[in-house]
Protein backbone atom coordinates (compact mmCIF):
# COMPACT_ATOMS: atom_id res chain seq x y z
CA UNK A 1 0.00 0.00 0.00
CA UNK A 2 1.33 3.43 -1.11
CA UNK A 3 1.09 5.45 1.74
CA UNK A 4 1.04 9.23 1.98
CA UNK A 5 3.76 10.23 4.70
CA UNK A 6 4.46 13.87 6.61
CA UNK A 7 7.59 16.07 5.59
CA UNK A 8 9.38 16.45 8.64
CA UNK A 9 11.25 19.64 8.20
CA UNK A 10 8.47 21.63 6.41
CA UNK A 11 6.11 20.75 9.28
CA UNK A 12 8.88 21.31 12.25
CA UNK A 13 10.35 24.40 10.89
CA UNK A 14 8.35 26.39 13.09
CA UNK A 15 10.46 24.53 15.91
CA UNK A 16 13.75 24.86 14.64
CA UNK A 17 12.85 28.46 14.76
CA UNK A 18 11.67 28.21 18.29
CA UNK A 19 15.25 27.24 18.79
CA UNK A 20 17.27 29.41 17.60
CA UNK A 21 15.63 32.13 19.50
CA UNK A 22 16.31 30.88 22.92
CA UNK A 23 19.66 29.72 22.25
CA UNK A 24 20.35 33.12 20.46
CA UNK A 25 19.66 34.70 23.96
CA UNK A 26 20.60 32.81 26.30
CA UNK A 27 23.98 31.93 25.63
CA UNK A 28 24.76 35.74 24.73
CA UNK A 29 23.95 36.94 28.05
CA UNK A 30 25.55 33.95 29.53
CA UNK A 31 28.92 34.83 27.60
CA UNK A 32 28.81 38.55 28.59
CA UNK A 33 28.79 39.13 32.06
CA UNK A 34 30.46 42.82 31.76
CA UNK A 35 31.47 45.51 28.89
CA UNK A 36 34.96 45.47 28.51
CA UNK A 37 36.68 49.02 29.28
CA UNK A 38 37.08 50.70 26.67
CA UNK A 39 40.71 53.19 27.25
CA UNK A 40 39.38 56.41 25.04
CA UNK A 41 36.98 57.47 27.35
CA UNK A 42 36.37 58.21 30.91
CA UNK A 43 32.80 57.12 31.09
CA UNK A 44 33.81 53.37 31.71
CA UNK A 45 32.11 53.26 35.02
CA UNK A 46 28.79 54.54 33.66
CA UNK A 47 28.87 51.81 30.79
CA UNK A 48 29.24 49.42 32.99
CA UNK A 49 26.73 49.80 35.36
CA UNK A 50 24.22 50.51 32.19
CA UNK A 51 25.14 47.07 30.73
CA UNK A 52 24.74 45.40 34.28
CA UNK A 53 21.56 47.06 33.92
CA UNK A 54 20.43 45.57 30.94
CA UNK A 55 21.53 42.42 31.38
CA UNK A 56 19.51 42.51 34.62
CA UNK A 57 16.48 43.59 32.63
CA UNK A 58 16.60 40.96 30.18
CA UNK A 59 16.56 38.35 32.73
CA UNK A 60 13.28 39.54 34.05
CA UNK A 61 11.95 39.78 30.56
CA UNK A 62 11.80 43.71 30.48
CA UNK A 63 13.03 44.27 27.10
CA UNK A 64 12.22 47.19 26.22
CA UNK A 65 13.97 48.64 28.91
CA UNK A 66 16.92 46.27 28.80
CA UNK A 67 17.23 48.24 25.30
CA UNK A 68 17.05 51.48 26.38
CA UNK A 69 19.79 50.24 29.18
CA UNK A 70 21.95 49.08 26.27
CA UNK A 71 21.75 51.62 24.09
CA UNK A 72 22.69 54.15 26.91
CA UNK A 73 25.67 52.21 28.12
CA UNK A 74 26.76 52.12 23.77
CA UNK A 75 26.89 56.32 24.61
CA UNK A 76 29.22 56.01 26.78
CA UNK A 77 31.27 53.01 25.65
CA UNK A 78 30.54 52.91 21.49
CA UNK A 79 33.31 50.71 20.99
CA UNK A 80 32.35 47.52 23.08
CA UNK A 81 31.57 44.64 20.93
CA UNK A 82 29.55 42.76 24.03
CA UNK A 83 27.02 45.50 24.62
CA UNK A 84 25.84 45.81 20.79
CA UNK A 85 25.93 42.08 20.82
CA UNK A 86 23.44 42.36 23.61
CA UNK A 87 21.66 44.86 22.01
CA UNK A 88 21.01 42.59 19.47
CA UNK A 89 19.75 39.83 21.05
CA UNK A 90 17.74 41.70 23.36
CA UNK A 91 16.07 43.33 19.86
CA UNK A 92 15.69 39.52 18.75
CA UNK A 93 13.21 39.20 21.90
CA UNK A 94 11.39 41.95 20.55
CA UNK A 95 10.93 40.72 17.16
CA UNK A 96 12.90 43.65 15.34
CA UNK A 97 14.96 41.60 13.54
CA UNK A 98 16.32 44.56 11.16
CA UNK A 99 17.79 46.34 14.03
CA UNK A 100 18.85 43.20 15.51
CA UNK A 101 21.00 42.99 12.45
CA UNK A 102 22.43 45.80 12.37
CA UNK A 103 23.83 45.74 15.80
CA UNK A 104 25.05 42.48 15.24
CA UNK A 105 26.82 43.63 12.25
CA UNK A 106 28.17 46.37 14.33
CA UNK A 107 29.53 44.30 16.95
CA UNK A 108 31.47 42.20 14.29
CA UNK A 109 32.84 45.29 12.56
CA UNK A 110 34.27 46.32 16.41
CA UNK A 111 35.48 42.77 16.71
CA UNK A 112 35.62 40.41 13.75
CA UNK A 113 36.83 37.29 15.92
CA UNK A 114 34.03 37.30 18.55
CA UNK A 115 32.72 34.60 17.54
CA UNK A 116 29.20 34.65 19.50
CA UNK A 117 28.20 37.77 17.70
CA UNK A 118 28.29 35.40 14.33
CA UNK A 119 26.47 32.72 15.76
CA UNK A 120 23.94 35.57 16.73
CA UNK A 121 24.09 37.02 13.21
CA UNK A 122 23.45 33.92 11.59
CA UNK A 123 20.33 33.02 14.28
CA UNK A 124 18.50 36.39 13.24
CA UNK A 125 19.27 35.83 9.33
CA UNK A 126 17.55 32.33 9.35
CA UNK A 127 14.54 33.79 11.58
CA UNK A 128 14.63 36.46 8.42
CA UNK A 129 14.54 33.67 6.07
CA UNK A 130 17.96 34.38 4.77
CA UNK A 131 19.52 31.43 5.40
CA UNK A 132 22.12 31.08 2.63
CA UNK A 133 23.50 34.23 4.76
CA UNK A 134 23.01 32.62 7.69
CA UNK A 135 25.29 29.63 6.67
CA UNK A 136 27.72 32.08 5.99
CA UNK A 137 27.92 33.34 9.32
CA UNK A 138 27.96 30.06 11.31
CA UNK A 139 30.74 28.93 8.81
CA UNK A 140 32.71 32.30 9.99
CA UNK A 141 32.16 31.19 13.54
CA UNK A 142 33.32 27.85 12.99
CA UNK A 143 36.70 29.10 11.40
CA UNK A 144 36.81 31.86 14.42
CA UNK A 145 35.96 28.73 16.58
CA UNK A 146 36.27 25.47 15.50
CA UNK A 147 35.20 24.03 18.84
CA UNK A 148 31.96 25.95 19.32
CA UNK A 149 28.51 23.64 19.51
CA UNK A 150 26.58 26.17 18.24
CA UNK A 151 28.50 27.21 15.38
CA UNK A 152 28.04 23.65 14.42
CA UNK A 153 24.37 23.59 15.49
CA UNK A 154 23.34 26.81 13.28
CA UNK A 155 25.50 25.51 10.35
CA UNK A 156 23.50 22.19 10.07
CA UNK A 157 20.76 23.24 10.44
CA UNK A 158 20.88 26.14 7.66
CA UNK A 159 21.77 23.50 5.38
CA UNK A 160 18.42 21.51 6.60
CA UNK A 161 16.87 24.89 5.73
CA UNK A 162 18.39 25.30 2.17
CA UNK A 163 17.18 21.64 1.30
CA UNK A 164 21.07 20.37 1.30
CA UNK A 165 20.91 17.73 3.12
CA UNK A 166 24.10 15.64 2.11
CA UNK A 167 25.38 18.61 3.37
CA UNK A 168 23.63 19.26 6.33
CA UNK A 169 24.61 14.70 6.73
CA UNK A 170 28.41 15.81 6.46
CA UNK A 171 27.67 18.89 9.10
CA UNK A 172 26.48 16.59 11.51
CA UNK A 173 28.83 13.82 11.03
CA UNK A 174 32.01 16.33 11.67
CA UNK A 175 29.89 18.20 14.91
CA UNK A 176 29.95 14.33 16.51
CA UNK A 177 33.65 14.41 16.69
CA UNK A 178 33.29 17.05 18.77
CA UNK A 179 31.49 14.83 21.35
CA UNK A 180 27.94 13.69 21.29
CA UNK A 181 24.86 15.54 19.70
CA UNK A 182 21.97 16.51 22.06
CA UNK A 183 18.44 15.17 21.04
CA UNK A 184 16.74 17.33 18.79
CA UNK A 185 20.14 17.33 16.58
CA UNK A 186 19.98 13.91 16.69
CA UNK A 187 16.39 13.72 15.25
CA UNK A 188 17.34 16.31 12.32
CA UNK A 189 20.35 14.15 11.44
CA UNK A 190 17.70 11.19 11.41
CA UNK A 191 15.35 13.50 9.30
CA UNK A 192 18.20 14.62 6.88
CA UNK A 193 19.05 11.18 6.77
CA UNK A 194 15.38 9.88 5.70
CA UNK A 195 15.37 12.58 3.08
CA UNK A 196 18.46 10.89 1.26
CA UNK A 197 16.94 7.37 1.36
CA UNK A 198 19.46 6.54 4.13
CA UNK A 199 16.73 5.08 6.27
CA UNK A 200 18.54 1.96 8.28
CA UNK A 201 20.80 4.35 9.16
CA UNK A 202 18.89 6.79 9.96
CA UNK A 203 17.05 3.93 12.13
CA UNK A 204 20.01 2.86 13.92
CA UNK A 205 21.07 6.00 15.11
CA UNK A 206 17.50 7.38 16.27
CA UNK A 207 17.13 4.14 18.04
CA UNK A 208 20.65 4.89 20.14
CA UNK A 209 18.85 8.36 20.41
CA UNK A 210 15.41 7.19 21.68
CA UNK A 211 17.05 5.37 24.71
CA UNK A 212 19.88 8.10 25.86
CA UNK A 213 16.74 10.42 25.81
CA UNK A 214 13.56 8.20 26.10
CA UNK A 215 11.48 10.96 26.48
CA UNK A 216 12.24 13.70 22.99
CA UNK A 217 9.24 13.37 20.96
CA UNK A 218 11.08 14.93 18.03
CA UNK A 219 13.26 11.97 18.21
CA UNK A 220 10.38 9.31 18.68
CA UNK A 221 8.59 10.87 16.17
CA UNK A 222 11.61 11.00 13.27
CA UNK A 223 12.30 7.15 14.89
CA UNK A 224 7.90 6.09 13.41
CA UNK A 225 8.33 8.08 10.27
CA UNK A 226 11.69 5.65 9.13
CA UNK A 227 9.61 2.60 10.45
CA UNK A 228 6.77 3.61 8.76
CA UNK A 229 8.64 4.56 5.10
CA UNK A 230 10.07 1.21 5.34
CA UNK A 231 6.69 -0.28 5.86
CA UNK A 232 7.59 -1.43 9.44
CA UNK A 233 4.40 -0.63 10.82
CA UNK A 234 4.11 -2.29 14.19
CA UNK A 235 7.08 -0.87 15.06
CA UNK A 236 6.28 2.69 14.04
CA UNK A 237 2.99 2.49 15.81
CA UNK A 238 4.68 1.62 18.63
CA UNK A 239 7.26 4.48 18.90
CA UNK A 240 4.08 7.31 17.74
CA UNK A 241 1.67 6.26 19.82
CA UNK A 242 4.27 6.81 22.74
CA UNK A 243 5.03 10.34 21.15
CA UNK A 244 1.61 11.95 20.96
CA UNK A 245 1.23 10.36 24.98
CA UNK A 246 4.35 12.23 26.11
CA UNK A 247 3.09 15.29 24.14
CA UNK A 248 -0.58 15.09 23.19
CA UNK A 249 -0.51 18.41 21.23
CA UNK A 250 2.32 17.16 18.94
CA UNK A 251 0.06 17.40 15.87
CA UNK A 252 2.89 16.23 13.52
CA UNK A 253 3.20 12.98 15.35
CA UNK A 254 -0.72 12.32 15.34
CA UNK A 255 -0.79 13.04 11.94
CA UNK A 256 1.98 9.99 11.25
CA UNK A 257 0.09 8.16 14.18
CA UNK A 258 -2.54 8.11 11.88
CA UNK A 259 -0.57 7.29 8.43
CA UNK A 260 0.39 3.98 10.46
CA UNK A 261 -3.17 2.78 11.60
CA UNK A 262 -4.35 3.77 7.62
CA UNK A 263 -1.87 1.28 6.99
CA UNK A 264 -2.49 -1.50 8.98
CA UNK A 265 -6.41 -0.83 8.10
CA UNK A 266 -7.75 0.35 11.51
CA UNK A 267 -10.10 2.49 10.22
CA UNK A 268 -11.47 3.17 13.18
CA UNK A 269 -8.49 4.45 15.22
CA UNK A 270 -7.36 6.92 12.30
CA UNK A 271 -11.10 8.09 12.11
CA UNK A 272 -9.95 8.89 15.73
CA UNK A 273 -6.58 10.54 15.26
CA UNK A 274 -8.64 12.75 12.55
CA UNK A 275 -11.13 13.93 14.87
CA UNK A 276 -8.55 15.22 16.80
CA UNK A 277 -6.51 16.95 14.52
CA UNK A 278 -9.95 18.86 13.23
CA UNK A 279 -9.99 20.18 16.59
CA UNK A 280 -6.23 21.48 16.54
CA UNK A 281 -4.76 21.24 12.73
CA UNK A 282 -7.92 21.44 10.03
CA UNK A 283 -5.37 21.16 7.52
CA UNK A 284 -3.64 17.60 8.36
CA UNK A 285 -6.94 16.22 9.05
CA UNK A 286 -7.53 17.19 5.67
CA UNK A 287 -4.69 15.24 4.96
CA UNK A 288 -5.39 12.10 6.56
CA UNK A 289 -9.27 12.63 5.21
CA UNK A 290 -7.32 12.00 1.60
CA UNK A 291 -5.72 9.64 1.99
CA UNK A 292 -8.54 7.66 4.35
CA UNK A 293 -11.09 8.32 1.23
CA UNK A 294 -8.95 8.66 -1.81
CA UNK A 295 -9.13 6.45 -4.78
CA UNK A 296 -5.96 6.49 -5.65
CA UNK A 297 -4.42 6.18 -2.55
CA UNK A 298 -6.68 3.31 -1.43
CA UNK A 299 -5.52 1.15 -3.92
CA UNK A 300 -3.33 -1.71 -3.25
CA UNK A 301 -0.60 -3.38 -5.40
CA UNK A 302 2.46 -5.93 -5.08
CA UNK A 303 5.23 -4.04 -6.27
Amino acid sequence: MKVKTVNLKILTKQFLVGTFLLTVAATAIAQSPKPQRDSTTSDDDSAEVLFSKGVQLYRLGSYLEAVDAFRSAATFSPGDVQIHNNLGVTLVRLKRYDEAVNALTQAIDLMPSFAISHVNLGRVLALLGRNADALAAFARSIQIDPNYNDAHRGLCEANIALKQLREAIACYENWTRLGPLDADSLGQYGDALIGTKQHEKAITILQKASILFPDNTNVLNVLGVAFLETKRYDKALAILRRAVELKPDYEVARYNLAVVQIALKNRAAALEQYALLQRSNSDLAQQIYAIMFSKRLLVTKAR
